[in-house]
């Protein structure tokens, strides 16, 4: 096989790691489906393999009609210029493909939600963060993938497991946003109460404490989910951990919504300095693009830009809501930062030229699928949200998180099935090398 997806996908008690195996030449990636809804638990030790054979999956493009709109009446983004390569020749191998997945022994998780391979500091580790009091579990994905050897593990300390977080049995703190740069670990736990681990990961076999900060709450009473740092342009030295502050307590009325920022430029002495209210109400994504974070939220309608220049602002400190784009199914948004892919002779693989990066948002709408918005230099500067495209079906529904390849392809993990009620995750694959008219390569369930 030439490509290993992976992600973790399971409840309190699941104890499992998806694999997904793709021919041809499509570079490795990984993932992790999550899940907010209970689901059965998987057994460790349990090994699925499928073979599945390209099918046509109806599916649909916005129109101009389409289009998301902004607040005030304001036109949406006109499509650019790469509109006119619609007409780039099929992908000749994935729609072919076989898919194998293969589901792990894990039985060191606990209710994995979000894994990430930091490549350009840890190739080939895969960093597993876990709602089900595991901490974060460290497994080395070069050598067995149906048994991935732990490298180490991390569990937190302080903080206490509110009411309203899932449900452990460990007296743990749940954790799930994650983000590591220049050797600096960000972990911050789910819920009221608990708080943001910043950890020494030079070494990623000795995860060690460096700072933790208590009762990270937001102004209107709701705590944390994900987190990303933040280093500015300008300012290489500084750097911010952002958390999307979107967990609330069930029956009431507060629907989190603010983004914060804790100053981590000395790990050792991290301070809160600023939050800002935005419209992504229940936030849960957060995305960095150069000094700008994109975010959404699983209680809204929108897709939100915050200026971030403003955190070097010493005498007080501060964020912008820049812009926003609205669409009924513009649900949680979960995003990756997509750059133009690798040259057509290095790839194997044709592409129609552009030279801007794109954003591409998990719709976790039924239908859903993928949003796609133009990350050129230009618009992320001002903070701006410019709607490109978006493609959503039935088989795509529920997409929670994006993880893209260099060949121009994104996978999104599905939290669901065919409704909320339905517990069975899954996949789909979308070729976006025509960032107007992204097409469903794949969907599939994962068979366990």
């Amino acid at each position: 096989m030439s490509a290993g997806l992976y992600g973790g996908h399971g409840d309190d008690d699941g104890q499992s790691l998806t694999t997904l195996h793709h021919d041809p030449e499509v570079p490795e990636e990984r993932l992790a489906p999550y899940r907010r809804s209970r689901a059965l638990p998987y057994a460790a030790g349990a090994c699925v393999v499928v073979v599945l054979a390209g099918i046509a999956v109806a599916a649909y493009v916005a129109s101009s009609r389409d289009h998301p709109h902004r607040p005030g009446g304001l036109p949406p983004s006109p499509r650019p210029a790469w509109s006119a390569c619609e007409t780039i020749a099929p992908l000749a191998g994935p729609t072919e493909a076989t898919l194998e997945t293969t589901v792990a022994n894990a039985s060191h998780l606990r209710f994995p939600v979000e894994s990430r391979e930091y490549r350009d500091q840890h190739p080939g580790l895969l960093f597993v963060s876990q709602r089900g009091g595991g901490g974060v579990t460290v497994l080395n994905m070069t050598r067995n993938e149906s048994n991935p050897p732990m490298v180490a593990r991390w569990l937190p300390t302080g903080g206490a497991p509110h009411h309203d977080s899932p449900a452990n049995g460990t007296g743990r703190v749940p954790v799930e946003g994650q983000d590591l740069r220049d050797g600096v670990l960000a972990v911050c736990g789910v819920g009221r109460d608990t708080g943001l681990w910043l950890l020494n990961a030079t070494d990623p076999g000795n995860l060690t404490d460096i700072a933790y900060v208590p009762n990270v709450t937001a102004p209107d009473g709701a705590g944390p989910l994900h987190v990303k740092l933040y280093v500015p342009t300008t300012a290489p030295h500084r750097m911010f951990a952002l958390l999307s502050m979107g967990w609330f307590s069930w029956g009431t009325t507060t629907r989190g919504h603010y983004l914060l920022a804790i100053d981590v430029s000395d790990p050792a002495a991290p301070r809160v300095v600023a939050s800002v209210s935005t419209p992504a109400e229940c936030m849960e994504s957060v995305l960095v693009v150069r000094d700008t974070a994109y975010v959404g939220g699983f209680c809204a309608t929108s897709y939100t830009g915050v200026k971030l220049t403003g955190l070097l602002d010493a005498q007080a400190p501060h964020m912008v809501v820049a812009d926003t784009a609205t669409a009924t199914d513009f649900v949680q948004m979960v995003s990756a930062l997509v750059p133009p892919p690798v040259p057509a002779a290095a790839s194997g693989l044709p592409w129609c030229g552009f030279r801007n990066p794109i954003i591409v948002s998990g719709v976790w709408a039924n239908p859903g699928g993928i949003a796609v918005f133009n990350a050129s230099n230009a618009i992320v500067q001002d903070g701006n949200v410019s709607f490109v495209s978006r493609l959503t079906s039935p088989q795509g529904s529920f997409a929670n998180r994006v993880h893209r390849t260099p060949a121009g392809l994104v996978l999104t993990p599905l939290e669901h099935g065919a409704s909320e009620s339905d517990h069975d995750g899954g996949f789909a694959l979308y070729d976006i090398r025509v960032p107007a008219a992204p097409r469903l390569l794949l969907a599939r369930r994962v068979p366990v």
